[in-house]
């Protein structure tokens, strides 16, 4: 509560609010009345603490739709990292300070949440509940291992038929939580027969890696004729490296595993599939779940990404976005379009890039109003405006620049009379930085230090770095070594490295700014005096990674050896390099699979002369819960606008909230006593 503050907190900050709340307050008995044995299974208090901070605030708030955001945030955030080698499993022990430290990522958060999940759709609400009461009764003030919690929840389904008569909670769950990493099931179909082999591997980000793991895997499936994604008393198992299912899903209709993704793993099909899937989304994307559209999305991106499926399987897939209206599969996709813009940006390919993203986003742009904020605007309504208005400005559309400096320059001219609202502030701040005079500029700038709200500031320090003013930006860098405004500066030491973060993030104009400003010797000095080598050797690491062609590789070459001895050797290699991988990657397998895929695509636009049909979807009808559009037409309008090379925004911040929180927080206190306790 201390830390919402109407004025400027934004729909993010009460998110965070109520969510911090709620993991804390699972803790009561997650962590306090039952306490892990040994570090090695602190996911018994972290990963329920992960489930029930989203969870939690379900039960107590149906109508924010807070539960759409776990698989965004938490199943498909989980399974980046958890497809490293390096990933642990959930149970592994710790003997050491740095050890124990090392335990609290996202294995312990986000991985664990989403195998609880899993089990408490395959066990079923009420024998979930069931089981935890047995288990937080019979542990109560006492320590406990898992072996516990899997015999308390085995206790509630004997004699259900919930499993297999011969398969046990603690036969699943050991697998989840002893081995490290998860599956991906492969699904290839029999179009003669209709039967389906299904079978798994550990999904690696790196398919290279040998791998002979076998987790017991929960599986259900939809099938066209019967699209019923919301189910969950028909799984069955997969316990060996493969099986044959048999089914009668005609040869012309796509099938769909992992309804609502509720299990955590991949599903790779074969080729045939994935393009009546494609199909059917293009004709109608609400025939299959939200959820699972989201999936299909971060799925096949990552499937490509390694190895596993075509890459031009997966961005076939994404042109159905063109008449997608929902937040997670938009959310989903913002992920895969960042990667590809972070890679394609300073290359020849970029251009066609920034037309495909046109495409996809025209009709959905035209349905949003991204300069007013209505009282009846839903929490997933501003997470879609928020993404949608970043993606626009990104690329360039005229609109999207001319709203965002006119609400930047209605607040400068009140003085502040007419600030812009939270919900809307970031992508407006960031954008209209990019047309800021020096009033303006100054103006922000003396906000963000007048300000006492952290997160305020830190949203204000992120835009001032959008700027593409190279005198701006290097007066901006400036502040962070205390010196050159004439303003008092109290950043904090957080603060000072944000400023250069911001900068470098902002744009390329950001990038070469901080690369001149390196270049200056006495900058350079008072630089790593005062934010110290780390923080330089990160920021050429951050440097690196926007470096996309030879003209930038030669700009951060003449830098390093501008910094001679003040950046190790072994430190200028490993940034030479990442660099030097970042050039090769547009003339590899993987670029040149994008770049011609996107020539193609925007050739078939340009020879098209069809257009949309158009539409009368307002932005208040759209949301979570509505029933999609009839058949959407796979033909493109014209581009709304002219299209510049502008860099994307991906660290935004905020969004405001309710005078009731207080009232709000209660609700969710009691709703989570009661679901653990009633």
């Amino acid at each position: 509560l201390l830390l919402f503050n109407s004025a400027v907190s934004t729909y993010r900050t009460k998110t965070n609010i109520v969510t911090t709340v709620a993991h804390e307050y699972a803790h009561q008995w997650f962590g306090d009345l039952v306490t892990p044995e040994w570090w090695e299974y602190i996911w018994l208090n972290e990963g329920f603490a992960t489930l029930y901070e989203f969870y939690a605030a379900h039960l107590a708030y149906p109508e924010m739709e807070y539960w759409e955001l776990f698989n965004t945030q938490v199943i498909q955030a989980a399974m980046v990292p958890d497809a490293l080698a390096t990933t642990r499993p959930m149970n592994w022990n710790a003997a050491t300070p740095g050890e124990i430290a090392a335990l609290f990522d996202r294995v312990a958060y986000p991985k664990s949440g989403s195998v609880l999940n899993m089990m408490r759709h395959v066990l079923g609400e009420e024998n979930w509940r069931s089981g935890l009461k047995v288990y937080l009764q019979d542990r109560a003030l006492a320590t406990a291992v898992d072996e516990q919690l899997y015999t308390s929840l085995q206790s509630v389904i004997e004699g259900k038929n919930v499993l297999p008569g011969d398969v046990t909670v603690a036969q699943i769950m050991r697998t989840w939580a002893n081995e490290a990493g998860y599956p991906v099931l492969n699904v290839r179909r029999s179009y003669d027969t209709g039967d389906v082999i299904i079978s798994q591997e550990r999904f690696y980000s790196d398919r290279k890696v040998p791998n002979a793991n076998v987790w017991m895997i929960p599986y259900n499936f939809v099938q066209q004729a019967r699209a019923d994604f919301n189910e969950f008393d028909d799984f069955q198992w997969l316990a060996t490296k493969a099986a044959r299912i048999s089914t009668t899903v005609p040869a012309n209709e796509w099938i769909i595993f992992n309804k609502q993704q509720v299990g955590y793993y991949r599903v790779n099909y074969d080729e045939r599939n994935w393009e009546l899937i494609t199909n059917a989304l293009l004709e109608n994307w609400a025939a299959v779940h939200r959820l699972n559209r989201a999936q299909l999305i971060d799925d096949a991106y990552w499937l490509a990404r390694s190895g596993r499926l075509d890459m031009r399987v997966a961005l076939n897939l994404m042109t159905y976005l063109r008449g997608e209206r929902e937040y997670a599969p938009w959310t989903a996709a913002s992920v895969v379009l960042s990667y590809f813009n972070s890679r394609l940006r300073g290359t020849a390919a970029y251009h066609d890039f920034v037309q495909f993203v046109d495409v996809l986003i025209e009709n959905i742009y035209g349905m949003l109003t991204i300069d007013v904020v209505s009282p009846n605007d839903t929490l997933l309504h501003k997470y879609l405006v928020q993404t949608i208005s970043t993606w626009a400005c990104t690329i360039g559309y005229k609109d999207c620049a001319e709203k965002t400096a006119a609400l930047l320059k209605a607040e400068v001219a009140s003085a502040g009379q007419t600030p812009v609202h939270p919900d809307i502030a970031s992508v407006t701040y960031c954008y209209g930085m990019r047309s800021a005079n020096d009033a303006e500029y100054q103006y922000f700038y003396r906000k963000m230090m007048d300000s006492k709200n952290l997160a305020e500031r830190t949203m204000l320090i992120d835009s001032l770095g959008c700027t593409t003013n190279k005198e701006y930006l290097m007066a901006f860098l400036t502040t962070a070594l205390g010196s050159g405004t004439g303003v008092e500066i109290n950043y904090s030491a957080d603060e000072r490295r944000r400023v250069v973060q911001a900068v470098y993030s902002g744009s390329r104009a950001g990038v070469d700014a901080l690369i001149d400003f390196l270049m200056d010797p006495t900058l350079v000095n008072d630089f790593v005096s005062i934010l110290s080598t780390s923080t330089l050797n990160s920021a050429l690491s951050a440097i690196a990674s926007r470096t996309n062609n030879e003209e930038e590789m030669n700009r951060l070459n003449a830098l390093l050896n501008a910094l001679g001895t003040r950046v190790s050797s072994q430190t200028a290699t490993n940034v030479r390099n990442a660099a030097q991988t970042n050039v090769d990657w547009a003339n590899g397998f993987e670029g040149l699979m994008l770049s011609n895929f996107l020539a193609e695509y925007v050739a078939g636009i340009e020879t098209d002369t069809t257009t949309a049909p158009a539409t009368t979807t307002t932005a208040s009808s759209m949301s979570s819960t509505t029933a999609g559009p009839g058949p959407v037409t796979t033909t493109s309008a014209a581009p709304p606008t002219t299209v510049t090379t502008t860099t994307v925004r991906t660290t935004t911040e905020e969004d405001g909230g309710a005078a009731t929180i207080g009232l709000s927080i209660a609700a969710l206190l009691v709703s989570i006593t009661i679901h653990l306790l009633g």
